[in-house]
């Protein structure tokens, strides 16, 4: 365990070395004794002291007062005041020096040591809190994500620089808004971020929209918390190029789905279309062989007729369907002159035979 060190500044030598032995006592290591605000001032050059124990009244152009005030400037060291003296004069220009402690003159060991452990403790605690709030800005100024910090009314009292580059606005301007106030108008229902949640002390998350001071509208996702002071933090991601990848991606799925449901289709009409055209081709070659055996101008001859056209048609539309499901060339020539087939020929196509 570290022993703490402690520089006494008293210009009684008898009580400067009563208190020597007092510290050493307590198990303090002590650096030294010096009886002017100067000389304190210049031992600081070479050694640095956990705490100063700083008689008010000293010798020489500084007294106490002033010295700890140029040492508060320059040094993190704290200091505790030893004085006889406790009018208001001296106690209000101790007070602006923030002192660590105020031991009257004469005390005791305990109240000593009490006061020492004491100013040690708490400065310990201030410079802890200080680093903390230092790695805090720190993270705070650096953060990719957007941080909103808003009071327990919903006003922002702190953004950080991302939460600036996301909106367009700056500090200054963002500071006169409120959590509501980047809502779109016709979001003001669906906010999932309500004070009268925040206030529960639960954490809130979801997702919502802002709109930029060049009037464009962002999706971010947002978790916000009170703190236990009061203050409301939040912090928001920027997720609008990822939702319009999700509605993209939703499109091309349904596009997809649509093209195989289309396939489906191509597929079985393809399927009955060839049944189809197995069946037309024995009704167009009896219908031919037909035609081929009677006498022209005969009313069975003209019945035939209208047969074979409706074939050809009906076979128009089968050639139509499998166009569709794409199970047929497209450049397709029709013979013109049925006759000069052998009749072999025609009889087998008549049966169906491919």
């Amino acid at each position: 365990m570290k022993v703490s060190s402690i520089l006494i500044v008293e210009d009684e030598s008898i009580l400067a070395q009563d208190i020597w032995q007092m510290l050493t006592g307590f198990g303090y290591s002590v650096l030294g004794i010096e009886s002017t605000g100067r000389d304190a001032i210049n031992r600081l050059d070479t050694v640095q002291p956990d705490l100063i124990l700083m008689d008010i009244h000293l010798r020489g152009e500084m007294d106490g007062i002033d010295t700890a005030r140029a040492i508060r400037e320059s040094h993190d060291i704290p200091v505790v005041y030893l004085t006889a003296y406790a009018d208001q004069d001296t106690l209000e220009r101790a007070k602006i020096t923030e002192p660590f402690g105020y031991i009257l003159k004469p005390f005791d060991n305990r109240e000593l040591h009490t006061v020492i452990e004491m100013g040690l403790y708490k400065h310990r605690m201030e410079r802890n809190l200080r680093d903390s709030e230092v790695k805090y800005r720190t993270l705070f100024e650096q953060a990719t994500d957007a941080i909103f910090v808003a009071d327990s009314a919903g006003s922002y009292i702190d953004v950080s620089p991302s939460a600036c580059k996301m909106v367009g606005y700056s500090r200054a301007e963002l500071l006169e808004f409120s959590i509501d106030t980047l809502i779109p108008n016709e979001d003001s229902q669906s906010d999932p971020l309500q004070l009268t949640d925040l206030k529960t002390g639960k954490e809130v998350f979801g997702e919502r929209r802002f709109r930029c001071k060049d009037k464009r509208i962002l999706t971010v996702e947002v978790s916000a918390k009170m703190l236990n002071d009061g203050r409301i933090q939040m912090l928001a991601r920027d997720i609008t190029k990822r939702k319009e990848l999700e509605e993209e991606k939703i499109h091309l799925e349904r596009q997809l789905l649509h093209f195989q449901k289309l396939e489906t289709i191509g597929t079985l009409a393809g399927g009955i279309a060839h049944d189809f055209n197995n069946i037309l081709t024995p009704i167009m070659g009896y219908a031919d062989m037909a035609l081929s055996h009677l006498p022209s101008g005969t009313a069975l001859r003209d019945d035939l007729k209208h047969i074979v056209k409706g074939a050809h048609r009906a076979r128009a539309l089968v050639e139509q369907i499998l166009l569709f499901s794409k199970n047929i060339e497209k450049e397709r020539k029709p013979l013109s002159n049925r006759s000069s087939l052998p009749k072999r020929w025609i009889r087998e196509r008549a049966w169906g035979f491919q």
